[in-house]
Order: C-alpha cells, then sequence, then structure tokens
C-alpha cells in the first residue's frame, strides 16, 4: 500500500509541476485571459496625401487584433506636432491636424495605440504609419515695367 501511495503522490506531483511549466507563467494574481498579448494592427489613413500649409488634414486611425476588439487611445504625432490622446471608438480614433501644424515637404505619420486596462492583457502597445506631403504656400511676384522710369 506505502508503493502504491509513493506513485500516486509522485504521478500527481510531476502532473502538476507540467502542467504549471505548461501555462507560460503569467503573473501571479493577475487573472488575465491571455497570458501573451499580441501586437495589433495600427492603421493610419490620412484624407488627403498632399495638403497645403493652409489646409487641416483628417486623419482616420483604426486598430484591429485577432481577438476582440482592441480599447485603449491613441496619439498622433508628426514633427513638432502631437495630438491630446484620443479614446477608440469600435477600434477606430478621428484626429485633425490643424492647419500649419506640419513641415513643408515629406512628413510621417505616427499613430500610437496605448491599450487600457480592459485590453492590456490581450494587447500590447503598437504603432503605425502613413506619409503626407506638405506644400508650403505659393508667391506670384508681379514686375510691372511700363512703370519703371529710366532716366
Amino acid at each position: 500500500m506505502k508503493r502504491f501511495a509513493k506513485f500516486f503522490l509522485s504521478a500527481a506531483l510531476i502532473s502538476m509541476i507540467v502542467s504549471i511549466a505548461s501555462c507560460s507563467g503569467g503573473s501571479p494574481g493577475s487573472g488575465a485571459t491571455s497570458q501573451n498579448p499580441i501586437t495589433p494592427s495600427v492603421t493610419v489613413i490620412p484624407a488627403s496625401s498632399s495638403i497645403t500649409m493652409a489646409q487641416n488634414l483628417a486623419v482616420t486611425i483604426t486598430v484591429s487584433g485577432t481577438t476582440g476588439m482592441p480599447t485603449g487611445s491613441v496619439i498622433l504625432a508628426s514633427g513638432s506636432y502631437t495630438s491630446t490622446a484620443t479614446a477608440l471608438s469600435s477600434g477606430t480614433a478621428n484626429i485633425t491636424i490643424p492647419s500649419g501644424s506640419l513641415s513643408t515637404g515629406a512628413d510621417t505619420l505616427t499613430a500610437k495605440y496605448a491599450p487600457d486596462s480592459g485590453s492590456s492583457s490581450t494587447y500590447n502597445s503598437a504603432s503605425g504609419t502613413a506619409s503626407v506631403t506638405v506644400t508650403g504656400p505659393t508667391v506670384a511676384v508681379a514686375v510691372n515695367i511700363d512703370a519703371l522710369a529710366v532716366s
């Protein structure tokens, strides 16, 4: 009987060790449903790929993943411009960049996603980019030759 009890206890102990090792750790007491968060896809869609400095630019940011709808917020930045954090609604955020906020030339818009407490056990932080070209004002110079007097 003692041999059977030792065998049974040894088998139970080994089974528990294998079970604990196979769960890949996790944080103690977290109660999380996913112990290995995934990185979602962040898509940045400017309303136009080319604007002038005098134009606002509407930008749509979509965050999507394979497990449920990501929740949290995004921040959009380019050069010296940085938006305030905007909460996702059904995985999407809309941000308008005010006119004059971007530098002339090629600008890279970078959206950074931060999961909230409801998504942090499922999703990592992530970012996405898009490009936009900003042109400066056109200056026209007119010279009236007839108005020039030669003496």
